[in-house]
């Protein structure tokens, strides 16, 4: 006798994820822990799993389960997550379908900038008693606009630069004087100086009081037509 059997196999169509929105570009500073840096996707759908990637690569964190709203995604650094520099998208799969998964749409860009750092020129005159100089400061890295604490012989001054990274100003020395800068900031950034490493500029000089104009003839009289030779005597 011939033998039968039969057997039903069911195929079940399961829609793909809806595609929802990434956002949440984001800037913190080079060498510190990021902070407030939140990856939002725009929805999500219940029955559908969500996970993050990094620069192409999926991280290894738990799936998050969708809500039928929006989900966000914070660093922790308690739970050794942080989310550091690098373009972030989203993937979903179907809870009940491992495997395929479907990208979701945009991307949420994470960067890191420079600590600011400032330095001193002295652009236009020399230093010298009385002769004016401009000095320009300079700031480097960082985000605009900015912000640094002048310090003339220790006394400090709030200076703001609205436009560009570059501060001049005019000085006129009549002693020996010393411009340092304690700290900088910008719209991202915050760096303050150890004393011994303030960007400094030193005008170091004899005071007016050490110079006299004299005359090759002394004090003697000077006859009309008479050559004489005036010079600048310094006595320190």
């Amino acid at each position: 006798e011939n033998c039968k059997s039969q057997d039903e196999v069911y195929v079940y169509k399961v829609d793909k994820p809806t595609i929802y929105n990434v956002t949440g570009n984001g800037t913190y500073c080079e060498g510190t822990s990021p902070t407030n840096m939140v990856i939002k996707l725009s929805g999500s759908e219940s029955g559908t799993e969500y996970q993050l990637v990094k620069d192409g690569n999926v991280l290894s964190l738990p799936w998050k389960t969708g809500v039928n709203g929006p989900l966000t995604w914070a660093g922790d650094v308690a739970s050794g997550f942080d989310i550091t520099a690098g373009v972030y998208t989203v993937i979903a799969r179907k809870t009940s379908l491992t495997g395929c998964e479907e990208t979701m749409s945009g991307s949420a860009v994470i960067t890191s900038v420079p600590s600011p750092s400032a330095s001193f020129q002295i652009t236009q005159g020399a230093a010298c008693p009385g002769e004016e100089i401009s000095i320009r400061v300079t700031i480097t890295g960082g985000v605009a606009p900015y912000k640094f604490k002048l310090l003339e012989n220790g006394t400090p001054k709030e200076i703001e630069i609205t436009s560009g990274n570059t501060y001049d100003f005019n000085y006129t020395p009549n002693s020996a004087t010393t411009f340092q800068i304690s700290e900088v900031s910008d719209a991202v950034c915050e760096r303050k100086y150890a004393p011994e490493d303030y960007p400094t500029l030193p005008l170091d000089m004899a005071n007016l009081a050490d110079f006299e104009i004299k005359s090759s003839k002394g004090t003697a009289a000077v006859c009309y037509g008479e050559n004489v030779t005036l010079y600048v005597d310094y006595d320190d």
